[in-house]
């Protein structure tokens, strides 16, 4: 028995070392297993990839609309996690196959997708191989002027290179040292489409951030954006340099900081104002107002402000304004609903905004019936779409004219709220008149409306402004009213007429004429209605206006009268030379009334002596007619001149009498003192018996022009 039990234990010895000499187990064999086994994503690439190692050109398009197919409904975040070690061996193909292709123009942007597919995750490593393979160079190329590549093709490219820049400093300086910001600048400047610009402007932004050691040149290119020829790359521009300007001052570049900066970036924005594309003009506006905003430099545009201001003194625009006034209440027939009733639809924009367009169409049928009266017939198709698209590029220009003036007035509103010693300025020199003359021109409603609503934020901060526009508009309902529709709904005609007129009168001045039933009018208000009268002669009439110059003055206005006025002289001088020698006319008889031989008239007589020592043969440059055309007695007729200068007049009663005294009191000097004495007699033929009185004929006589001349 106990033998027995013996080889039992032995047995189970046995058995137990047997087990322990037996090998261990492989603990980590799902964890090889599972990395030897492959993944979905991994087993569909590796096919995808014999297939375009295999295949032609066809077969590897459609292996790339495969993969973008795929990755569009994967949810993978990593290439890494989706086609493991496979996505690098796919990309390394892909970047060799792109540079094969790339001079035959072989479906280059579903390329660059794939590549784009690749940048998607922000995986380093497929940056580096970016660089590495050489892809970076040969994506470059596709900018240069010497790719004639599709806007399509420089999207996608600019695109990836945006995402590679988005990487940090080191990056950006690389492909900055590759030449990418003149390659980017030569692409723009070739003309593109509105998205190509912005994904440029976008990517020059990302190279302007954290890389100091080309921020510069980024900035100088921005700038030479806004001087471009082309709007759109003026537009993006601009908005590149307003996204460079977010944030805090603290947080923009120390490059965006300094005075000088700021200086050329306004002087390149101030003219976009007037810029054709309107759009172009607001991306300015915006430009300006973040650099006011951001660094407090409203000195800058102080400038500007006072450019708005219009001159008063333009007789011209002030016939215009009446001219159109008139025109505008001429177009009201009888049957006419009225400009004034808003609410009528009959026309395309109904109410007083239809003036525009009524414009716009009679524009289109006078140009139609001269054509038809000329040719005898209907016009053809071709005529009436020149016909309709000069007077369309006719109504825009005017339309971009005004919309620029509305900007301009905006920005300079927006520096007045900034800075209020600058409004007081201004509405002192004449601001509140100019908007107030853009309000009363009916010609223009765009700048019409925009003057109304900017006078009521003029008035929020100037009470001067309040007393102005009271003075002018005088009607409180009209005064009050917030939109041009309501303005117009409530004007009359003869409202705005009243209205020009007592601007007119206080252009210059504070003081207002709140009636206008009382006949005082300044010289240019003659002058205005005078104007206004020719007008309606000629067009009434038929009589031309007789130009030879103002009146009393007879000052020539034209070149075309100045050359009359010299033939006319000419011809003058020309007749005398067949006179006698009395009749002769002298040069110096011709009185100029203008040009380099005016005349400076005198108001006192000239004495020419002729002859050996005589006084007499008096000349006076002014022209006198004689002496009973004077409409006084002969007596009275002496009392015009000058009492201690009496030989102006010879011929009156006055001196007659004089000398006969004069000659009694010589006859007894000479009874009296027997010859001896001796007459000292002045021009006049008098004797003074005075001392001060001969002083002062002495003093006239030296002050006299023939005294001077000596």
């Amino acid at each position: 028995m106990f033998s027995v039990g013996m080889e039992a234990a032995s047995v189970q010895t046995i058995r137990y070392n047997q087990g322990l000499l037996a090998p261990l187990p492989n603990l980590f064999r799902a964890t090889f297993e599972s990395a030897h086994q492959q993944s979905p994503g991994e087993t569909w690439l590796k096919q995808r990839m014999m297939v375009f190692d295999a295949g032609s050109k066809q077969r590897r398009k459609h292996v790339l609309e495969e993969f973008l197919e795929y990755m569009q409904h994967s949810t993978a975040t990593s290439m890494q996690e989706l086609f493991s070690h496979q996505a690098h061996l796919f990309f390394i193909r892909l970047t060799s196959w792109f540079a094969v292709t790339l001079p035959m123009f072989y479906e280059l942007p579903l390329q660059v997708k794939v590549f784009l597919s690749f940048l998607e995750f922000h995986e380093q490593s497929f940056v580096r191989a970016f660089f590495e393979s050489g892809a970076v160079a040969t994506l470059m190329h596709t900018l240069s002027v010497n790719f004639d590549g599709t806007d399509e093709i420089r999207c996608l490219v600019i695109m990836a290179f945006k995402k590679l820049a988005a990487h940090g400093r080191y990056h950006k300086e690389l492909l900055c040292a590759e030449g990418l910001i003149s390659k980017v600048m030569d692409c723009m400047s070739g003309g593109m489409q509105w998205e190509t610009l912005k994904c440029a402007g976008r990517l020059l932004c990302e190279l302007f951030c954290a890389n100091p050691k080309y921020q510069h040149e980024v900035l100088e290119t921005l700038q030479s954006l806004l001087s471009h020829k082309l709007p759109l790359t003026q537009r993006v521009g601009a908005q590149a340099v307003i996204s460079l300007l977010h944030g805090d001052r603290e947080e923009i570049s120390l490059l965006l900081r300094n005075t000088p900066r700021h200086i050329q970036l306004i002087q390149l924005s101030l003219p976009l104002l007037d810029s054709a594309d309107l759009r172009v003009g607001a991306d300015a506006y915006c430009l300006v107002c973040r650099l006011v905003v951001s660094f407090d430099c409203d000195e800058l545009l102080y400038k500007f402000c006072e450019s708005q201001i219009l001159d008063g003194d333009n007789l011209d625009e002030w016939l215009r304004l009446e001219l159109d006034s008139q025109n505008s209440q001429i177009r009201r027939t009888a049957d006419d609903p009225g400009i004034h009733a808003t609410g009528n639809q009959q026309t395309p924009f109904g109410g007083w905004w239809n003036m525009s367009t009524e414009r716009l169409y009679n524009n289109i049928q006078r140009g139609l019936a001269e054509n038809e009266a000329a040719e005898g017939g209907l016009c053809g198709t071709e005529d009436v779409v020149k016909l309709v698209k000069k007077s369309n590029a006719d109504f825009c220009e005017a339309f971009r004219k005004e919309s620029s003036q509305v900007l301009k007035w905006s920005l300079m509103l927006f520096i007045l709220k900034r800075c209020p010693r600058l409004c007081h300025q201004l509405v002192d020199e004449g601001l509140t008149e100019t908007l107030l003359m853009c309000l009363l021109d009916v010609a223009h409603p765009v700048r019409q409306g925009a003057a109304l609503s900017e006078l009521h934020r003029l008035q929020l901060v100037s009470t001067l402004a309040t007393k102005i526009v009271a003075d002018v508009i005088v009607k409180p309902n009209l005064i009050h009213a917030t939109s041009l529709v309501e303005f117009m709904q409530l004007a009359k005609p003869v409202d705005l007429d009243r209205a020009r007129y007592r601007l007119r009168n206080i252009w210059n001045s504070l003081h207002c004429i709140k009636s206008c039933h009382e006949p005082r009018f300044s010289a240019d208000e003659l002058n205005l209605r005078q104007k206004l009268l020719e007008k309606e002669m000629m067009d009434e009439v038929g009589v031309e206006p007789n130009a030879k110059g103002f009146f009393l003055t007879d000052v020539i206005t034209t070149d075309k009268d100045a050359r009359a006025a010299e033939k006319e002289k000419e011809d003058m001088l020309t007749n005398s030379k067949g006179f006698d020698n009395s009749d002769t006319l002298s040069i110096d008889d011709i009185v100029h009334r203008s040009g380099k031989d005016k005349f400076d008239v005198r108001r006192a007589p000239t004495q020419k002596s002729s002859g050996g020592g005589g006084f007499g043969d008096e000349h006076s440059r002014i022209e006198m007619g004689p002496m009973e055309e004077i409409p006084f007695s002969g007596s009275l007729s002496s009392l015009m001149f000058d009492p201690l200068d009496v030989s102006a007049d010879e011929e009156s009663p006055l001196i007659q009498e004089m000398r006969t005294i004069q000659g009694l009191g010589e006859i007894r000097s000479l009874n009296k003192k027997k010859g001896k004495s001796v007459i000292r007699s002045n021009a006049l033929g008098l004797a003074p018996k005075h001392p001060a009185l001969a002083c002062k004929s002495r003093a006239l006589a030296s002050y006299s022009p023939c005294a001077q001349e000596k």
